[in-house]
């Protein structure tokens, strides 16, 4: 009797935190999958965005390439209507990468900033460019030209540093979204900080001082293979 009394307390008390302990691996696993839904849709998002600013930033790098062969960007730019627009970098959608790094953050946010000047101050200087060389007295000639000049040194400068901006954003989200399996952006951030490559210095010397710090390009390119 006494040993039928303890197997029915022994079975009881198993069916009873086995059923306990149940209820506590369904509500890890719940959790769990939670983490990893939490973390791969921002994760999506991200990329989504990412995939959706590279053109922009490949378009203004490509504009910059172009007016380099000039002597003059603004000039340049006024003549050709190039200055691109890049719709998606001053949208919503690029909030998606403020996240990731701060430096990307800030380029981004600086590149918007300076982008939206450049784009302020381009019609003021075919409007003074028009009226030095419009018919009228040499003295409105001259102070218009005087102006335009005075624009365009500031739209020169301008020019660099957000392309510059654009060029430093597009080398983050090559190592922070755009990164292959065998790099991944843990790897990155600390290789920038024991062995920073021309693109970490000029980005430093960029967000400290807000000029850019050499009009040489790195030899390094933005490509997966690209030794680091």
């Amino acid at each position: 009797m006494e040993s039928t009394h303890a197997l029915t307390a022994l079975v009881a008390f198993l069916d009873k935190w086995q059923t306990l302990a149940g209820s506590l691996i369904g509500a890890a696993a719940a959790v769990a999958v939670a983490l990893i839904v939490s973390e791969r849709v921002p994760r999506r998002d991200r990329y989504i965005a990412a995939v959706a600013l590279l053109p922009d930033l490949q378009i203004l790098r490509a504009a910059n390439d172009d007016t380099k062969k000039r002597a003059e960007a603004a000039r340049w730019l006024v003549l050709n209507g190039r200055l691109p627009t890049m719709p998606v970098l001053h949208s919503t959608e690029a909030h998606q990468l403020n996240d990731i790094d701060d430096r990307l953050s800030a380029h981004l946010s600086l590149l918007k900033i300076n982008h939206r000047e450049v784009e302020k101050q381009l019609p003021l200087f075919a409007q003074y460019e028009n009226q030095a060389r419009a018919p009228g007295s040499p003295t409105d000639k001259l102070v218009a030209n005087a102006l335009a000049e005075d624009i365009s040194a500031r739209l020169q400068d301008a020019w660099r540093v957000t392309t510059e901006h654009a060029e430093m954003a597009e080398y983050f989200l090559d190592r922070f979204i755009f990164c292959p399996w065998w790099r991944p952006p843990s790897f990155s951030r600390i290789r920038m900080r024991m062995l920073p490559n021309d693109y970490d210095r000029r980005s430093t010397h960029l967000l400290k001082t807000g000029s850019v710090f050499s009009a040489e390009k790195p030899t390094a390119e933005l490509k997966e293979n690209t030794p680091i």
